[in-house]
């Protein structure tokens, strides 16, 4: 009997419960391999966005497992779309592993198979558009809503969801607000360093939205961010905002002052590895940062990954 695996992902919660659940797929794909005498005889499943290659572990896994295992002809998914959105993934199974791809909706593809291939690659490609498109129409929305005074993703700290007015205003958080106002008064009254109203904060008892202490970077996005005096920021401009600022533009730009004089809050920082560490599923540069703990500070260096879906 000939061998295969399959291969199930969902990238949204909608996909989790509707007609692409990793359940329906499974079914599928097993009623397929029973009709024709093939054996499923591992299966990997994943919850991630298929736009980007070489992002997806348990992906990454699957294939790890089609290398060591020549006794395995190939892989099963509902659909080329499953597989992925992006040309570097899919074409890496026919053109490097030599295996075949199992499609429901287009049966068996094989290496050999010209034609079969062509196909294939032509539906990757509109899976790549697809997800180009629909990630231009997202970004798209997000300037609309930034344009017309709505926050974009998060909320910043000291907003929350305001009830009353669905689906995007916010309003005051009655714990947090106060908390980073008097921030901005301390940081500008007493000439703060980064480390010092860091300090303050956490000692305060500012806390994040999950319960935690505040880092030294995420202070630092609090006292740079101009959505307090009322605007909202996107990559390439401010808006007006809708919601009600915490302080003044004044006391802002005299917090700005502050951390860019010389002696002061942006402390240089020397990172011998900068520009050489790169992450090795995406390519992106690994980010510097700094926590303080008992005294001490500890850096690490993060992948953030490309965007999701």
């Amino acid at each position: 009997m000939r061998k295969f695996i399959g291969y199930y992902r969902v990238s949204s919660e909608e996909q989790r419960k509707g007609k692409l659940s990793i359940p329906t797929q499974q079914e599928d794909c097993h009623g397929w391999a029973q009709r024709h005498g093939v054996r499923i005889v591992r299966e990997f499943i994943e919850s991630h966005s298929g736009r980007w290659p070489k992002a997806r572990p348990v992906y990454e896994e699957a294939l790890e497992y089609l290398r060591t295992h020549p006794d395995v002809e190939g892989i099963i998914v509902f659909q080329v779309n499953r597989l992925a959105r992006n040309l570097t993934d899919g074409s890496y199974l026919l053109e490097v592993l030599r295996k075949s791809v199992v499609c429901l909706e287009y049966g068996e593809i094989c290496p050999d198979d010209s034609t079969g291939v062509l196909t294939f690659n032509i539906l990757l490609s509109v899976g790549a558009h697809y997800s180009a498109e629909l990630s231009r129409r997202v970004r798209r929305g997000m300037r609309a809503r930034a344009e017309r005074g709505h926050f974009v993703g998060v909320r910043p700290l000291g907003y929350i969801v305001d009830d009353t007015v669905q689906p995007h205003s916010s309003k005051l958080d009655p714990d947090r607000a106060h908390i980073i106002r008097e921030l901005f008064e301390a940081v500008r009254d007493q000439k703060m360093t980064l480390d010092q109203a860091t300090e303050w904060a956490r000692a305060r008892g500012l806390r994040t939205s999950k319960g935690r202490e505040p880092a030294r970077s995420e202070i630092h996005h609090i006292l740079t961010n101009p959505a307090y005096y009322g605007m909202v920021r996107t990559k390439d401009a401010l808006y007006p905002g809708r919601h009600e600022p915490i302080i003044s533009k004044e006391l802002f730009d005299g917090v700005q002052e502050i951390l860019n004089r010389g002696d002061g809050a942006r402390t240089k920082r020397e990172n011998p590895f900068k520009g050489l560490l790169k992450c090795g599923h995406c390519g992106r540069q690994f980010t510097l940062t700094e926590k303080l703990k008992a005294g001490k500070t500890y850096r690490y260096l993060h992948c953030y990954g490309p965007r999701q879906e």
